[in-house]
């Protein structure tokens, strides 16, 4: 889920309670710069969802990089 936010005049977003409860956040958050967005995330679900990930940055750019024989 995602929406567009307002900045309020102190420069603070304010996440509607429904994609809270959706993200399963509660009192820790982490951010993330995306492009033009951000993402906010759970921490204990971004790293499940990161440890059933099958391949890392790291592993895609090897394969995409590699010189063809």
């Amino acid at each position: 889920m995602a929406i567009d936010c307002q900045l309020d005049s102190q420069a603070r977003l304010s996440i509607p309670q429904d994609l809270l409860k959706f993200a399963g956040i509660e009192d820790e958050v982490l951010i993330l710069g995306v492009l033009e967005r951000i993402e906010i995330w759970n921490p204990k679900i971004y790293e499940a969802y990161m440890n059933n990930q099958p391949a890392t940055y790291e592993t895609v750019a090897e394969v995409v990089l590699k010189p063809t024989p």
